[in-house]
C-alpha cells in the first residue's frame, strides 16, 4: 500500500475517518451489561487503527523498506537556533504478536521532550558542578533519542540507556553505535536491560543519578508504580545541606523528567492519570515528618505539534518534573 498512492491515500482516509468517530462507537458499549469482551476489542481496534495511521505518516510513500525506516531529527541548540543538533535512528517495524516491542520505534513525546532539551539544557538539570561528572538515566529508552541527544548536549557525562525488550535493546544498541561512530559506545551511552518490576541494582545502577528522563512510558495500570519505585531506589537524593538550600533539577540534586501523551480514546485511555496518583503533588510533602519523598514538583500541558509528529490518539502531552520534596 505504501507504493501505491492511490491506495495509500485510501486507506488513510477511511483510517481516519474511523478514528475520528471513534469515541461513539466506544461509548455505545452497555456498562452495565457483560461486554467487557466486546469493549476491549472495539478499543484493540482503534488503537490498531492509530498505529497503522502512525505508520503510514511516519514513511514516504515510495519508500521500498516497509519494515524498517531511518529517520533524522535535527533539533534547534538554544534560542537563537544557529546550531543544528542531528540524531539518525532506525525505526524497527513493530513485532504485532508482542505489544511489549512498542519501542522499536520513535514517539511523538520523546521528540517533543528532545526538542526542549536542547533549547534549554540547563533547565533539564544539565548544569552540575564542576569537579562533577553528570549521571544521566533514560527509562524505557525505545529507539534511544533523549539518550542520544543527551550524550551530545553533554559529551562528558555518563548516560545509560534502559529498556525491556530484547529486540528493542538489539535496536537501541544499533543507534547509539550509528550516532557515535568514533568511540566505543560505553564512552558515549551504554546500554542495559532494566526491568521495572523486577530490577536489578547491579552497576551501572549501584550509583544514582542526576537526571532520569522517560518519554510514553505507561501502557498498564502498574507502570506508574514500578517507575515510581526504580526512580525511588536510583535518582540522586538531597544531602543533610539541602534541606533549605536546593531542589530537584539544582546541581547535585537529582530530577526526573517524564512526559505522557493524554490519550482520550484506545485501550491506552486516560492511563496518564495514573502517574498523578502515585507520585502525588510536592504540596502534599511539605511539611512532613517522614523525610524526602518523590513528588510532582511542576507539570505543564503541552499541545500536538503540527506536521504528523505524534499518534492521532495522542490529544497532547503532559510533563512532569519529578523529585524530592519534604
Amino acid at each position: 500500500i505504501r507504493s501505491d498512492v492511490l491506495e495509500r491515500t485510501f486507506a488513510i482516509k477511511w483510517i481516519t475517518g474511523f478514528i475520528s468517530r471513534s469515541d461513539v462507537w466506544l461509548a455505545a458499549i452497555d456498562v452495565d451489561a457483560d461486554q467487557d469482551d466486546e469493549a476491549d476489542a472495539r478499543s484493540q481496534l482503534v488503537d490498531t487503527a492509530s498505529q497503522i495511521l502512525s505508520a503510514f505518516s511516519s514513511v514516504e510513500p515510495d519508500d521500498d523498506e516497509a519494515a524498517s525506516i531511518i529517520r533524522t531529527f535535527s533539533f534547534s541548540l538554544g534560542v537563537e537556533e544557529s546550531k543544528m543538533l542531528d540524531v539518525q535512528l532506525n525505526d524497527a517495524a513493530l513485532l504485532s504478536e508482542d505489544h511489549t516491542s512498542v519501542g522499536l520505534q520513535s514517539w511523538g513525546s520523546a521528540i517533543i521532550l528532545a526538542e526542549r532539551l536542547c533549547k534549554s539544557p540547563d533547565h533539564f538539570g544539565f548544569n552540575m558542578p564542576s569537579g562533577r561528572k553528570l549521571r544521566v538515566l533514560e527509562l524505557g529508552a525505545g529507539t534511544g533519542l533523549l539518550s542520544i541527544v543527551a550524550a551530545k548536549l553533554s559529551p562528558s557525562s555518563t548516560v545509560v540507556a534502559t529498556d525491556y525488550h530484547p529486540d528493542v535493546l538489539s535496536n537501541l544498541a544499533l543507534n547509539v553505535d550509528s550516532n557515535f561512530p568514533r568511540a566505543p559506545s560505553h564512552d558515549s551511552v551504554s546500554v542495559h536491560k532494566l526491568d521495572w518490576e523486577s530490577p536489578s541494582f547491579e552497576a551501572p545502577f549501584d550509583q544514582p543519578f542526576d537526571v532520569i528522563l522517560a518519554a510514553d512510558v505507561v501502557y498498564n495500570p502498574q507502570h506508574a508504580q514500578w517507575i515510581h519505585d526504580c526512580v525511588e531506589r536510583l535518582l540522586t537524593k538531597p544531602g543533610s545541606d539541602d534541606v533549605h538550600s536546593r531542589r530537584s533539577g539544582d546541581g547535585g540534586v537529582g530530577v526526573f523528567w517524564l512526559i505522557i501523551p493524554l490519550r482520550s480514546i484506545g485501550r491506552h485511555e486516560g492511563l496518564y492519570e495514573t502517574v498523578d496518583a502515585v507520585f502525588g503533588d510536592a504540596e502534599r510533602q511539605r511539611g512532613s515528618e517522614t523525610g524526602w519523598k518523590l513528588a510532582i514538583l511542576e507539570r505543564q500541558e503541552l499541545q500536538r505539534h503540527a506536521g504528523g509528529v505524534g499518534r492521532v490518539d495522542e490529544a497532547g502531552y503532559r510533563l512532569f518534573k519529578i523529585g524530592w520534596a519534604r
